[in-house]
């Protein structure tokens, strides 16, 4: 396999965002250690926005965009005039990063915002990160607009996130622990768990889902330096999901309907209770179900129908990720009582990540589909061709669209393995705006 295009990739950009000054900055190279000395003092010439809006901070393997999306749509459903929710990386559209009451932020609004870091940075000498910079633009947007509310996704890890800058936020989620990331993070769930577990502050109040004893066991004695134990929920000590009823936070029962309706993986029941969890533990239990039945999380398991034809878009970009993805199209092929007799799977992974394995189950799963092996933009994308040496049943298309093309007519397609090519392929598909809350609009 050849990867040395991954060690030149600091020298690239990973997006055409058409906002100039992101385009003149940096992609991280998937090597270099992060360090928090550049962002920290960005943000002070800032005079530190992030510390002006209240802020629920996530982190975990998988799962924290879905729970961001979910808890943002929550907040907004209880009467909160402006709730901003950031995510990374964005599907489509730059403006998806800062999303103000379920719509992308006005692109005009991203470029003043640009220009602020731009003179920010510039006053200090200093040249920020791409990722850097478009965190400090979602701070400095939340003070600007006056955001009620802040629901902050990690990009990478938590400890040394440029979004954990947040000096104490009101509440602090880890949602799971896995393998990824590893070269960054660390080779055993105890280390990754300690990365993600950075973003836990003192005073703070602390969230936890469903992780794994060892995983657990870390993040729990780092929040017992910084956190009260009554300030700490836990999964299946402090609430928990019943196939009926369900236990939030405090003790409170809610029924298990809103969590399992439409939700066609165990992954994405579980992010939803835990958004309601949180959403408990802040004071918001009563919209938990006008929230959740509000959401709408693009390319998370988003289903296209037209006629007798499916496509299903996913995100899906690591072997917990894949694994989570196959259970749902199981379930959703079961409940509405369909066998496609044609299958065809479009897929691009990046080299950074565990792929082999990814691949191996998608193929072992769906033997008798067509794989059609293809490139995203991303510079860490692996090529077709390379994809092809591993499983040679498939065949390569390098641009992502003309593979997409050459397979549009399957009675099932399912599009995955890379945030990025999903976000590539959507656009081609979807009808509509990029919204996260059905009827949402910016105040």
């Amino acid at each position: 396999m050849q990867l040395n295009h991954i060690r030149e990739t600091v020298l690239k950009q990973i997006f055409n965002t058409g906002i100039p000054y992101f385009d003149q900055l940096k992609a991280w190279d998937g090597v270099t250690e992060y360090k928090l000395d550049n962002p920290r003092a960005l943000l002070a010439a800032m005079d530190n926005p992030q510390d002006q809006v209240k802020t629920v901070h996530v982190a975990g393997t998988n799962g924290k965009g879905s729970v961001c999306c979910y808890l943002a749509a929550i907040l907004q459903a209880s009467g909160a005039k402006k709730v901003g929710l950031h995510c990374s990386p964005h599907l489509s559209d730059i403006c998806e990063r800062v999303v103000i009451n379920g719509k992308p932020v006005a692109r005009e609004l991203f470029v003043k915002a640009s220009e602020a870091v731009r003179t920010a940075a510039d006053s200090i000498s200093i040249q920020p990160s791409f990722f850097e910079a478009v965190v400090a633009c979602v701070f400095y947007l939340a003070r600007e607009e006056n955001f009620d509310w802040l629901v902050l996704e990690t990009g990478l890890g938590g400890r040394l996130d440029a979004t954990n800058l947040v000096h104490r936020p009101e509440l602090s989620i880890v949602t799971n622990i896995g393998f990824d990331h590893m070269s960054v993070l660390g080779e055993t769930l105890t280390e990754i768990a300690l990365e993600k577990a950075g973003i836990i502050k003192e005073g703070s109040q602390v969230l936890l889902g469903d992780i794994l004893p060892e995983a657990k066991s870390a993040i729990l004695d780092y929040a017992g330096q910084l956190v009260t134990p009554e300030n700490t929920f836990r999964w299946a000590d402090d609430f928990n999901l019943g196939k009926e009823k369900s236990v939030l936070p405090g003790g409170r029962e809610i029924s298990s309907d809103v969590f399992f309706d439409n939700s066609y993986s165990k992954p994405s029941s579980h992010n939803k209770f835990l958004a309601a969890a949180a959403a408990e533990i802040l004071g918001f239990g009563d919209s938990i179900e006008a929230g959740l039945r509000a959401a709408r999380w693009p390319g998370r398991f988003e289903v296209f129908e037209s006629n007798d034809r499916r496509i299903i878009v996913d995100v899906a970009h690591n072997p917990d990720g894949i694994e989570a993805l196959i259970e749902a199209i199981d379930n959703y092929l079961s409940k509405s009582n369909w066998n496609p007799k044609q299958v065809g799977l479009l897929v691009s992974m990046l080299g950074r990540k565990n792929w082999k394995p990814m691949l191996d189950r998608l193929t072992s799963r769906f033997p008798e589909a067509q794989f059609v092996f293809t490139s995203s933009s991303h510079p860490h994308s692996l090529s077709g061709r390379e994809l092809l040496e591993h499983y040679s049943d498939g065949e390569v298309e390098e641009n992502s669209e003309s593979a997409y093309r050459s397979l549009k007519k399957k009675d099932l397609l399912i599009v995955c393995g890379s945030l990025f090519l999903a976000g590539e392929v959507r656009p081609l598909i979807a009808k509509g705006d990029f919204r996260t809350f059905d009827g949402g609009s910016v105040a």
